[in-house]
């Protein structure tokens, strides 16, 4: 039986984002647990045949500070700081395929380097577009939108008519291939590379970093990506009430937030009916009431909403309303109640909680002996 292993490495890292802050962000940031390796990979079976692994290698070092730092040269971090410290930086995404019974032609074509033969080409696109692009897709979508970390980018989707199937394979993905088991690895090269470049950027709570990935959301996150769940348009402009917020746009981010609001109640609305038109009709009248009593219905209706956080949102709606029609000047301590209101959003919207993380949180270290009590 044929088998290959392939693996490849995607930079997460976006220029966008990467501010003069005391702590900048690199790419994907976990909270006292960072995976190891291959050994805590989400693992993905594609077919009875194929099955593709998603992970983060443990790059870095504990500096003079006490603190790991990412450092690509090396691998030397203290497993007893990881549990302490409250935000470290996973890198860039690592993968793994593992393929078997793979067509005799197909497997010819790569151990034999047949660069531009007709079953290295669909090979090589079958992986790509099936395999590696759809997946590290999702799991970014849901590190981006699900866990809030916005400031990652997008892998950029294979498009025959900017580049060849080989540029992407050896300049996007730096895809290798192996056929003794991972002991010596080869390029996977199907065509030609080519010319021009195609960009390879990956376009709080009161304690520092709980709002990054934590261990137990890792298997969460692999439940996710083997799922067909897909963001909705409510979560997409939470999303952008969220970056706003962040970035210190406070008005831009009231107006998104109040928006997705109103899209979030009318998919829950939609989702609880399954889509019966005659019972959605019948509920005219209720669209058409001051926002505040919409709110108000649903959020006692889901039972997962305090008081007090139905209480904040009225607020939070009514200081946008006298900022829109009023020009009003924005109050203080806004920031606080608009992250209250986007979390009851996030309740409101079809599946998973999602989190508003800080890129600029600092970073902190447990003391030993509260860790010891945890």
């Amino acid at each position: 039986m044929n088998e290959l292993l392939l693996k490849f490495k995607v930079n997460l890292k976006s220029e966008d984002y990467q501010k003069d802050f005391v702590y900048k962000p690199k790419e994907v940031l976990f909270h006292r647990f960072l995976p190891n390796g291959i050994k805590d990979a989400l693992e993905i079976e594609y077919d009875e045949f194929s099955k593709i692994k998603l992970f983060f290698e443990r790059y870095g070092v504990v500096a003079d500070t006490g603190y790991i730092r990412f450092d690509y040269d090396m691998k030397d971090v203290d497993s007893e700081v990881v549990e302490r410290q409250a935000v470290l930086d996973g890198g860039p995404l690592f993968g793994l395929i593992e393929l078997e019974n793979v067509d005799q032609n197909e497997y010819d074509a790569v151990v034999s380097n047949k660069i531009g033969d007709d079953s290295y080409v669909r090979l090589g696109k079958r992986l790509v577009t099936n395999m590696i692009y759809p997946y590290v897709k999702r799991m970014i979508d849901h590190l981006s939108l699900t866990y809030g970390q916005y400031w990652l980018g997008n892998l950029k989707k294979w498009d025959s008519r900017e580049r060849s199937i080989g540029y992407y394979c050896s300049s996007v993905l730096g895809l290798k291939w192996s056929n003794d088991g991972g002991s010596t690895w080869n390029n996977f090269l199907p065509s030609e590379v080519g010319g021009q470049v195609i960009s390879a950027s990956i376009v709080l709570r009161t304690n520092v970093g709980e709002d990054y990935l934590h261990k137990e959301d890792w298997s969460k996150l692999e439940e996710l990506i083997k799922s067909d769940f897909e963001h909705s348009l409510g979560a997409s402009v939470l999303s952008k009430a969220h970056i706003n917020a962040d970035q210190g746009n406070l008005k831009y981010a009231l107006i998104e937030a109040v928006t997705a609001l109103e899209i979030a109640m009318g998919e829950r609305v939609n989702e609880n009916l399954k889509g019966n038109n005659h019972l959605i009709k019948s509920l005219d009248r209720f669209w058409k009431l001051p926002m505040p009593a919409k709110l108000t219905t649903i959020s006692s209706l889901l039972g997962n909403i305090s008081v007090n956080e139905i209480e904040t949102s009225i607020e939070v709606i009514s200081v946008r309303n006298a900022v829109m029609h009023e020009a009003s000047d924005l109050p203080p301590n806004l920031d606080r109640k608009l992250k209250v209101f986007m979390n009851v959003i996030s309740k409101i919207l079809i599946g998973p909680e999602y989190r508003f993380p800080m890129l600029d949180g600092g970073n902190a270290l447990i003391p030993k002996e509260e860790l010891e009590v945890n």
